[in-house]
């Protein structure tokens, strides 16, 4: 895998789901590995009406290196600096593919963003 590729860097989260003292569900999220080497590259974009409110949501194909532990329960944070801003995208994680060849080179994340924000 060429090492250039994987200019960004993102943070991986995992879904926890806990009880509150009446049976609820309180869902947050904890971070499972940080800064990994990644391509981020939006593939394609629509927009909808949902509620009377028109929202855009683009997917976005992520590639990493392989790593044992990714599932598709999880979400992408890509944090970017661009004019001394910051800002993050959520990408919620829709499948994960393995690489073609071995299935332990990279791993393709199929994404999606707008929508919801995980």
């Amino acid at each position: 895998m060429d090492a250039g590729r994987l200019r960004h860097r993102i943070d991986l989260e995992e879904r926890v789901v806990t009880r509150d003292t009446e049976g609820g569900e309180i869902v947050s999220w904890v971070l499972w590995a940080a800064a990994v080497p990644a391509e981020v590259a939006p593939a394609s974009g629509k927009e909808m009406m949902v509620g009377g409110a028109e929202l855009g949501q683009v997917t976005t194909r992520i590639v990493i290196r392989w790593r044992p532990g990714v599932v598709p329960t999880m979400r992408a944070i890509h944090r970017q600096t661009i004019f001394e801003e910051e800002s993050s995208t959520i990408y919620n994680i829709v499948a994960q593919l393995p690489d073609p060849e071995t299935g332990r080179v990279s791993i393709t994340l199929l994404c999606n963003t707008g929508a919801n924000n995980g």
